[in-house]
């Protein structure tokens, strides 16, 4: 699930999406009312990896969590969505199913921690 504008949505296999409605039951998340500390531009970043060492120049220290949220334009992107946990299942071993796609040429927002 993502949340993004105060709007919940469930992301499937294959990138499917959809609203969430309120009463729906997670067992874990990380939420934050992102109001930016700082503002700044990438003008190009070939990959995922130069992309978060661009932001992380921008932090002030390593040793806090930051928020990030980035509005832009991507040639490529490739993306997951967790899969269903079975019960007494560990999350490493979870992560090893999850669900893989990708998306050429889409405009977004990407956002984490």
């Amino acid at each position: 699930m993502v949340m993004l504008d105060g709007v919940c949505y469930q992301i499937r296999a294959g990138g499917v999406s959809h609203e969430v409605v309120d009463s729906t039951f997670v067992p874990f998340a990380t939420i934050t009312r992102f109001v930016a500390d700082q503002n700044f531009r990438v003008d190009e970043a070939g990959s995922f990896e130069e992309l978060l060492s661009q932001i992380d120049r921008q932090r002030p220290s390593g040793n806090l969590f930051a928020a990030f949220r980035v509005e832009g334009s991507f040639q490529n992107i490739s993306l997951c969505a967790a899969c269903k946990a079975e019960p007494g299942e560990k999350l490493v071993e979870a992560i090893e199913h999850q669900s893989r796609f990708g998306a050429e040429q889409e405009t977004g927002t990407l956002f984490g921690f």
